[in-house]
Order: C-alpha cells, then sequence, then structure tokens
C-alpha cells in the first residue's frame, strides 16, 4: 500500500475542513479526488505534502508514519506536490525551474531527469530557455509537472490538472500521466473534469463539504453513469 489514511481530518486554525477521511492507495495506481469547489480536495493533499495542518488521523506512506514529517521530510520520502496554480517561478527560465525541483538530487541525476522530462514534454525542450511566466498555460503546466518530476517522487499529486487549458494542452497531460504511471508511478489526481478524471484513474473518492460521499472503483462510476453526477450534481465534462 503507497498510502493509507483513516479517521483523517485537516484543516486551518480551529477550522476542520476535511473530516474523518478513510482513503487507501495502491501502489503502481491512480487515484482521482473529486468534489465540487470548497470540497476540502486541494487542503486534502496540502495536507498530505505538510502544507496544511492535521487535526486528526495518522498519514502512512509506503509502510512508514509520516504524520509528523515536514514537507521537505516528505518530498525527501518520494512524494511531490503540483499545487493549484501551478506556483512556477516566472521570471526564472525553464531549465531553471527544473534545476529548482532538482534541488534534492545530484546534478547527474537532474542532467538525466531533464532529459527525461523533455522526452515526455517535448514543447518545453523547444522553450528551455524562456522564462516560464512567457509560457502558455499548457506549457506552464507541463513545467509544473516536470519540476515535480525533477526530485525523483514514488508519489505524484495533482491539482485541478485540467483548469484553464485548452482541449490540446489538456490531451498532453493526460497522456503524460497515463505514460507515467504506466512505468510505476503512482498518482494522487484532484480534478473537477470528472470524465476525464474517471477515464484515467484506478478508484475515485468523491468529497463534499469535506466529507466522504463516495468512493469506489473508477470502472464501477463509468459503467454506471448516474453514480458520480448525481453526488456531485454536475453533468460530466468532457
Amino acid at each position: 500500500m503507497m498510502l493509507k489514511l483513516k479517521n483523517f481530518s485537516c484543516g486551518y486554525g480551529s477550522m476542520h475542513v476535511v473530516s474523518k477521511l478513510d482513503m487507501e492507495v495502491e501502489k503502481g495506481s491512480i487515484t482521482a479526488i473529486l468534489g465540487t469547489n470548497g470540497a476540502g480536495k486541494s487542503s486534502l493533499i496540502m495536507a498530505l505534502a505538510g502544507l496544511v495542518d492535521i487535526k486528526q488521523g495518522d498519514i502512512e506512506y509506503d509502510d512508514q508514519d509520516i504524520t509528523l514529517c515536514s514537507p521537505m521530510e516528505r518530498v525527501n520520502k518520494g512524494i511531490a506536490l503540483v499545487p493549484e496554480g501551478r506556483r512556477l517561478f516566472s521570471s526564472l527560465s525553464v531549465y531553471e525551474n527544473f534545476i529548482i525541483g532538482g534541488y534534492i538530487t545530484s546534478k547527474k541525476a537532474s542532467r538525466n531527469n531533464i532529459e527525461k522530462i523533455i522526452s515526455i514534454f517535448p514543447r518545453l525542450g523547444e522553450r528551455f530557455k524562456q522564462k516560464a511566466g512567457s509560457l502558455s498555460g499548457g506549457e506552464q503546466q507541463m513545467l509544473a509537472i516536470g519540476r515535480a518530476l525533477m526530485a525523483e517522487p514514488k508519489l505524484l499529486m495533482i491539482d485541478e490538472l485540467s483548469l484553464g487549458l485548452m482541449p490540446k494542452a489538456i490531451d498532453t497531460c493526460y497522456k503524460a500521466i497515463k505514460d507515467l504511471n504506466a512505468l510505476g508511478l503512482t498518482i494522487l489526481l484532484v480534478e473537477q473534469s470528472t470524465q476525464r478524471a474517471l477515464e484515467v484513474s484506478d478508484s475515485a473518492i468523491v468529497l463534499e463539504s469535506g466529507n466522504t460521499v463516495w468512493k469506489g472503483s473508477s470502472q464501477e462510476a463509468r459503467d454506471s453513469s448516474d453514480i458520480i453526477d448525481s453526488i456531485l450534481g454536475l453533468h460530466k465534462q468532457g
């Protein structure tokens, strides 16, 4: 098991944003975290990254208790986050953003990792010396994913993969996710685009106001078209 949460709550100050969550993530799987705005999706993965307070419960990751680990320690253990909004260093080049992402690895490993990432996102190779802030939204998302991959994670968490992207860029990013998963990377995917997330994931969990309202296999949700739509109160997005 890559990740296990039991009776897990997190939040800000005295406020619990996610409450009493039970979740298991198998190694080598893709798990979709679904829900409307304000459901607690981003707070959950930010807590897993060590950036939001844990109010209750423990985080078991790769057979280790990491509940009290700092964000840096979690990165060193193989957890990487692609945050909502990308949060790139906009005044730095694509290459410089890569180097910052690979700060925990050797220079040789960084060079090899950059080559691998450019093979996944060739467009970044074409923009290598360009400032991150001048890239298109899709290119920035590719760079945000690439920067996270520089740390050689075992668990990659992506917050709102498709938000604000053109369809072609969404397709490129989803193909990359599938290819990375095929190489053994475990992925937690926060998405508002329900249909796309279910197409690529193995399992799904739906949050509403910080509570789990449905969880199961993505295949189950795909086979019963009413499941996710009825829970979210939304039409599936293409």
